[in-house]
Order: C-alpha cells, then structure tokens, then sequence
C-alpha cells in the first residue's frame, strides 16, 4: 500500500497502487495535486530519475519520505527542495546494501548547498544518520526559517557553531534531537540523558521517535 493524498482526497485515505518499477514516473505524470508521498518499505523500485520527476511535476507536496539506496542517491534530495516549494515534511532513511560506499549510503552537505533558494515553509526535517557539518546547518538555517523540529540524532559531524547557527536563524524552532552528535558534549555530559534533546518547555516533543511516525502527526 502507497499512501497517496491529493487536494481532493482525504488526508487519511490509502490507496492500492501497481509497484511497477517506474511507479515514481506515472505519479509524476499523473498526479500533480499530490500532498502526501511515503514510499517505506518499497525502496528498491525508487530511483533518482523517479524522485526528479516527482519534483519537477507535484509541486503542491507538503510531506515525503526519501529513502536512500543503491538506486536513490542525495540527488533526489536536493531536487525535492528545490522543486517542492510547498514542503513540510521532510524525512531521509537510508538502506543498506552490498559494496555500498559510505558517500553512497549517506546524505552530506551537498544536498543543502546551492544559490536556488529552498525550505522555505519547511517544518519538520529529518536528517539522523547523516554526515552533514556544520555547512549544512548553516544552510538550513538561512532557507528554513519555519522550521520547527529537527532530528540530527547521530550526526557526528556537526559542532555547536553550527547548532547556534541554527538556532538563530530558524526562530520557530521547537524540538532539536541531537542524541550522538559526539563533538556536542563533552565525555562528562555524553552519559547524561538529558543532554540529547533541546526543545521548549512548553512545546516538547519527548514522545517523538526516530522512524515511528512520530513526524507525521
């Protein structure tokens, strides 16, 4: 099942779709009013080629699901910013497979990088896994000035600069998850279970977890 939502549909709705290879391709072609596009558990019929079509055309999405592999590279990330201006959501996994690199598997800063401008009604992101830096904080910051919620769980590469960065640019910021960013905390603090999470008081997102649906509600 392919949860597709357009205008007209409601939000809730599910419906059954052929998973021809080129799946990606005919809703491209013949969904323009598209809101809402997860694809988990179908990685392996996703593409690049697939992900540009759908950028180009549904140009009213608000939430989708990207899921790097073999087939899909952070190339499809970048042309959904760029293509989808009305994007929410946003959420990135990543699948492992056989002789896969790690540049192959992982998103990087290249994906955030570029003069088109992007993000701009973006609310929600999730990047955890990534090997972005603080170049691409600083780019989110600059784009996204809606942002509410982040998740960064497990990106090592970023330092407070660019947390700092982040937060004074994205001023709506709500919840910013950032277990495992190693150069965040000190070996004193890194044990500490309160140190994973900043988020406002009086709208925290404890509850929140990591690939649970916990974005989409």
């Amino acid at each position: 099942a392919i949860r597709v939502n357009e205008d007209h549909r409601p939000r809730t709705s599910v419906y059954q779709v052929s998973l021809d290879p080129p799946i990606l391709l005919a809703m491209a072609a013949h969904s323009q009013n598209l809101r809402v596009m997860k694809l988990r558990g179908h990685h392996a019929l996703l593409t690049d080629a697939g992900y540009e079509a759908i950028a180009r055309s549904c140009t009213k999405l608000e939430e989708i699901d990207i899921i790097l592999s073999e087939s899909v590279s952070e190339l499809s990330v970048r042309s959904v910013l760029i293509g989808c201006r009305a994007l929410r959501q946003l959420l990135i996994f990543f699948t492992s497979f056989k002789g896969a690199s790690q540049s192959q598997q992982c998103l990087t800063d290249a994906a955030f990088q570029g003069e088109q401008p992007w993000g701009r009604h973006l609310e929600r992101l999730c990047i955890a896994g990534s090997h972005i830096t603080d170049v691409a904080l600083t780019a989110i910051a600059e784009n996204c000035t809606r942002l509410k919620l982040i998740d960064m769980t497990g990106c090592e590469g970023i330092t407070q600069v660019g947390i700092s960065r982040l937060v004074q640019g994205c001023r709506r910021l709500r919840a910013v998850h950032v277990r495992n960013c190693k150069q965040l905390l000190s070996p004193e603090e890194d044990d500490s279970p309160d140190d994973d999470e900043i988020s406002d008081d009086e709208n925290s997102y404890e509850s929140y977890k990591y690939d649970s649906d916990g974005m989409d509600d």
